[in-house]
């Protein structure tokens, strides 16, 4: 996905479905249809394929609770294993037993 490319993709996602970032799967919908085109493919771009995006989330133990951590964790699982999409998480917390 090339930079020029982003916004018009994200300005189609978001005419196409204006309520997508207020559902619980939103967000993970919403980055799913950015990398893949409209066969469900990942697009073919060198940089998204050869160079991971890096996704940096600090605090996770600063969330409301277990469960908004666990939900987060899971959603993170599912968009590099399910989705296989090219990003890399970086996540920094205070280390508790409950999302190590």
């Amino acid at each position: 996905m090339s930079s020029s490319h982003e916004p018009q993709r994200l300005q189609l996602v978001l005419r196409d479905d204006p309520y997508i970032v207020h559902r619980v799967s939103g967000s993970i919908n919403l980055l799913v249809s950015l990398f893949r085109d409209q066969r469900g493919m990942l697009h073919d771009d060198p940089t998204t394929t050869s160079s991971p995006f890096l996704v940096i989330i600090n605090g996770l133990d600063e969330c409301r609770g277990n469960d908004d951590q666990s939900v987060i964790l899971s959603h993170i699982h599912d968009l590099v294993d399910k989705h296989r999409l090219p990003l890399r998480f970086l996540i920094t917390s205070r280390p508790e037993s409950h999302i190590r």
